[in-house]
């Protein structure tokens, strides 16, 4: 993390609190103090939203926060529909499968406990919601999706 805010050449309290980006991509701090006289520039005089390091940053988050109140009921694939092109509900559930024992456990195998496929494919609904994923994935599209996965 840097030492100094991004606006360095503008800002002049080298001693204040830093806030880091929050968009996932960049690692630049600004103060708070600056990222408020951003907004001024932006025309945000009611931001509650997260702090970013400029425009640029700022920008990138707003046309996320509009294409996501836009997706509305459309269907989305699976493998975009999450907040980076890393982090969506394929990824999800890949992940969950190729870890020990989950395969097995889904196919009936000897960790099931008694919970059914369905029950499972809730908990990954529920696990896909944890991860920041707006789209509804239901249990039934999961358990769905998944039994699709297989070779052919």
């Amino acid at each position: 993390m840097e030492s100094t805010c991004k606006l360095r050449s503008k800002c002049l309290k080298k001693d204040k609190k830093l806030d880091e980006c929050n968009n996932p991509e960049c690692h630049n701090v600004i103060h708070p103090s600056c990222f408020n006289k951003l907004l001024v520039t932006f025309a945000e005089d009611e931001w509650e939203g997260p702090s970013f390091c400029g425009k640029r940053c700022f920008n990138s988050h707003k046309k996320v926060l509009e294409v996501t109140a836009n997706k509305g009921n459309e269907r989305v694939p699976w493998h975009t529909d999450g907040p980076t092109p890393e982090l969506n509900s394929m990824a999800v559930i890949i992940d969950w499968l190729t870890t020990d024992g989950n395969y097995s456990q889904f196919r009936g195998g000897y960790k099931q406990n008694g919970m059914t496929k369905l029950g499972i494919a809730n908990e990954l609904s529920q696990l896909i919601k944890d991860k920041s994923i707006t789209v509804e994935r239901t249990g039934r599209d999961i358990h769905v999706r998944i039994n699709h996965l297989g070779p052919g």
